[in-house]
């Protein structure tokens, strides 16, 4: 057979992925699609959480102020993206294959855009996805699950990254607060904190460019078609 597609992040779009259908696309299965997934758990989603948390609880005595309050905020936010790990575990345990690259040859508008969110926002990928891993796939045509699917979306999904985003925009100030001092703050906070302004920056630009990139795209097919 051929090489394997891949997983693409925007499949998580339509609700449901099963774990048989992601090990199909991702091209492994059995011990080697378990060994893969907890590799990824372990050190892409769980480590800068984990990280973070610990170096504000050594830290924590010499901070102060500001730096309580908004490292504080941060930490919730951290703490927020590790349950959302442990949960998609059981509800979606498919979010653990996604592929960049398969996302990035996916033929929709938002390929690009699903994309930067898993690298750059996996947090909020990671909560949508165990979210709605509580729901039946959309694709399956059955009416009452697309509206719950789309209740749950309204009702928590989406004020949940909301909440997220805020949080985010706390790291941003975190950071201000850590090095506008000219007295040394601790490295492996001030990471901490620049990865969550980076969330927060990559995902308030994804809303906002959101429109733009997708006129790009049919831009881009209307004039490969008049090429032609």
């Amino acid at each position: 057979g051929g090489r394997a597609p891949g997983l693409s992040a925007a499949r998580f779009d339509r609700g449901h992925v099963p774990w048989a259908e992601a090990c199909e696309k991702a091209g492994v299965g059995g011990l080697r699609a378990a060994l893969s997934a907890f590799a990824r758990l372990c050190l892409w989603h769980l480590l800068q959480p984990t990280v973070y948390l610990i170096a504000l609880a050594v830290y924590w005595p010499q901070l102060g102020g500001w730096s309580h309050t908004l490292g504080a905020l941060v930490g919730v936010r951290e703490v927020l993206y590790v349950v959302a790990c442990f949960m998609g575990l059981w509800t979606h345990p498919a979010y653990l294959l996604v592929d960049v690259r398969a996302t990035l040859r996916g033929n929709g508008d938002d390929s690009l855009s699903d994309a930067i969110m898993y690298v750059l926002a996996p947090e909020k990928f990671v909560t949508m996805a165990a979210l709605t891993g509580l729901l039946v796939d959309k694709a399956s045509g059955e009416a009452t699950a697309a509206i719950v699917y789309s209740l749950i979306l309204v009702a928590i999904v989406h004020p949940l990254i909301l909440a997220m985003t805020m949080l985010d925009v706390c790291g941003i100030a975190a950071l201000v607060v850590a090095i506008v001092p000219a007295a040394p703050f601790p490295p492996a906070l001030l990471v901490g904190y620049s990865l969550t302004a980076l969330s927060a920056v990559a995902f308030i630009l994804l809303l906002v460019d959101g429109g733009t990139l997708k006129l790009s795209a049919k831009a881009g097919r209307a004039l490969r078609q008049e090429l032609v």
